[in-house]
């Protein structure tokens, strides 16, 4: 009988460890892709050469950092300048791909040929703390003479843009000053979009040191934003947030951005994971985004 006990008992520690060792394993391999290219391949003696090393993995931001910034080996160019982008793209069924990009700005020497040698990209991923590397191909370029890509048509791309921008300018002109005198006719207090706006600028500090308690409150104020727009009870969470905001008129894919966003305040407070600058941004251009287009609506339901 006491050997039946002391097995079963066995049987239930293994049982333990091997649900552990599955919730401890890494997260599977992202599909990450290296691509090094230049914006041109024939350039003037008097332009630039832009080159870019572009390193894309569909999933989180944060999931890959790079471990060095190369410094590729040139033939009859000269750097100026680097720096480095984030972005994120959407890849379908709600998934996003991340981008972050290195920049060089280079000067050609001479003309004829010129190239840039291959690099060895070296990146880290942070849930498994692997290091891992890709190289970029050489890219081989021609040196024009100096003011060779200057041609009409160029000219008269410059000059067509240079209108479209004066018009541009011409138009919200108007629509500012058309903005002000309805302002002006109607009551003196600020419109909701101006006061949510202006929270943000006095509440809202993106260069906090603590971004989880901006992140916090930057998520507080829009929910109170959308309380005062859209009459969303405090109580109201997840799918129901959804759905009452979509009652209410906002499109069905803003009411869904707007409740994960609402949920994305819960997994901050209680998740215990710390928020990194460029998740903070995302957050942040987000509610901008809602605040933003509350104006524009506003403003086409005036017009209508």
């Amino acid at each position: 009988m006491s050997r039946r006990i002391l097995a079963m008992v066995l049987a239930m520690g293994l049982g333990c460890m091997a649900g552990r060792a599955q919730s401890d394993a890494p997260p599977p391999p992202a599909d990450i892709q290296l691509r090094a290219f230049v914006e041109a391949t024939r350039v003037p003696l008097d332009n630039r050469v832009v080159y870019h090393i572009e390193l894309s993995w569909t999933g989180d931001m944060a999931r890959f950092q790079f471990v060095s910034i190369p410094q590729p080996g040139l033939t009859n160019l000269l750097p100026e300048g680097s720096g480095s982008t984030v972005r994120l793209e959407d890849a379908g069924d709600g998934a996003v791909r991340s981008v972050k990009t290195i920049t060089y700005r280079l000067r050609p020497l001479d003309t004829g040929h010129a190239g840039i040698d291959g690099v060895e990209i070296r990146f880290r991923d942070t849930a498994t703390g692997a290091v891992d590397a890709l190289r970029a191909a050489p890219v081989a370029l021609t040196i024009l003479a100096a003011g060779s890509g200057a041609t009409h048509l160029t000219a008269l791309i410059y000059v067509v843009l240079l209108g479209i921008f004066a018009a541009a300018i011409l138009y919200f002109s108007v629509q500012f000053l058309r903005r002000r005198r309805s302002q002006g006719a109607g009551s003196d207090a600020d419109s909701l979009p101006d006061r949510y706006q202006r929270r943000l600028a006095q509440e809202i500090d993106p260069k906090s040191g603590n971004l989880n308690e901006a992140a916090l409150r930057l998520l507080a104020l829009f929910r109170d934003y959308l309380a005062e727009r859209y009459a969303l009870p405090a109580e109201a969470d997840g799918p129901a947030s959804a759905a009452h905001l979509a009652a209410a008129g906002m499109s069905p894919r803003d009411s869904d951005q707007a409740a994960t966003l609402l949920e994305r305040r819960e997994i901050i407070r209680f998740g215990g994971t710390k928020l990194d600058p460029n998740e903070f941004q995302l957050i942040y251009g987000a509610v901008e985004r809602f605040i933003l287009d509350h104006d524009r609506t506003a403003e086409q339901m005036k017009e209508i």
